[in-house]
């Protein structure tokens, strides 16, 4: 089989893969959220509180976006803004605890459906899977911690 057929299974597998983890994401509790919302409040909760231009950069979106998309979750009630103390122009984000609830729940799914996935493999072919995933993001991602 040649490479060019490979990657047209990968990204067939890939875009499957895909829909299986929005089907997950899209609805959480009671909440309707984007694949870039709930992105951002899983960031958000494994920093604690960060600032917007940090949580811009992380995310690879614009000062701007971000703006528009902390918005949107403080108008959801999953993230509140604080201004710094000591300089009024710092914005720090930090999520609610609706926020946090929802974050669990998220994560919860989203393992779930991994679990079952991956329930389907042999230790040694879960252990390849990962192994072969983690190479393949090596190559999109050099110098970036994992």
């Amino acid at each position: 089989m040649t490479t060019e057929n490979n990657v047209t299974r990968v990204l067939e597998a890939f875009d499957k893969i895909s829909r299986v983890f929005a089907d997950v994401s899209g609805f959480v509790g009671d909440i309707s959220l984007s694949k870039l919302e709930l992105l951002t409040i899983e960031f958000i909760s494994k920093q604690e509180k960060i600032i917007m231009s940090k949580l811009a950069d992380n995310l690879r979106i614009r000062f701007n976006t971000a703006t528009s998309l902390v918005d949107r979750l403080v108008q959801k009630k999953l993230v509140q803004r604080v201004r710094d103390k000591r300089d009024r122009r710092i914005v720090i984000v930090g999520l609610t605890d609706k926020g946090k609830k929802t974050v669990l729940l998220y994560q919860k799914r989203r393992e779930k459906a991994m679990t079952e996935m991956m329930g389907v493999l042999s230790a040694e072919e879960q252990k390849t899977t990962i192994f072969i995933m983690e190479k393949l993001i090596k190559t999109k991602t050099k110098g970036e911690k994992l």
